[in-house]
């Protein structure tokens, strides 16, 4: 199928977890379409002057655009960036079209498993960018004077309260 055997690691995880379907950027890819895919990138050299796809490297993951990879030589996870090829035709855009992503494939998974579910991942950052709001916008109203603030309909005690207290977060640590 593929014209080389996998790696132990690799082989486990298709063999005694799944033939996809979990893990980062996409999901792992079925064994079947890792190898389709490895097939077309060889036989169609995707840099822009011809530049041949790593033999080396095979693509694992379902992501687009770019993809992560199984260095069969290293055991490195090496990321490709698709979309870097934009910057020109160069051989140095299509090498630092490749960089590491993480050093083996149970370290890839490692830092997958430790990242919080996407969702949550993206509450924490929304919450974040409040708080952040939140600091630049008490910064502004605490230089104004009490009658600047009353002009506003702002109370002259409690007014941080008036202004966000329905948040639920803790003004003082703004």
């Amino acid at each position: 199928m593929l014209g080389f055997t996998l790696p132990d690691d690799l082989k486990q995880l298709y063999r005694q977890v799944a033939n996809g379907g979990f893990g980062p950027s996409g999901g792992l890819a079925p064994l079947e379409e890792a190898a389709k895919r490895y097939r077309d990138l060889v036989a169609n050299p995707p840099g822009e002057r011809g530049q041949r796809w790593p033999d080396h490297l095979l693509p694992i993951n379902l992501s687009e655009p770019g993809v992560d990879c199984y260095d069969l030589k290293s055991g490195w996870i090496i990321f490709w960036d698709e979309e870097s090829l934009a910057d020109g035709p160069g051989d140095r855009v299509w090498k630092r079209s490749f960089r590491k992503e993480a050093e083996s494939l149970g370290a890839w998974l490692e830092d997958w498993l430790s990242r919080p579910p996407r969702g949550e991942q993206i509450n924490q950052e929304l919450e974040a960018a409040l708080r952040e709001n939140m600091k630049t916008t008490l910064a502004y109203w605490r230089a104004k004077s009490p009658e600047e603030r009353a002009e506003f309909g702002l109370p002259e005690e409690g007014w941080e309260e008036e202004l966000f207290g329905h948040l639920g977060i803790d003004l003082k640590d703004l």
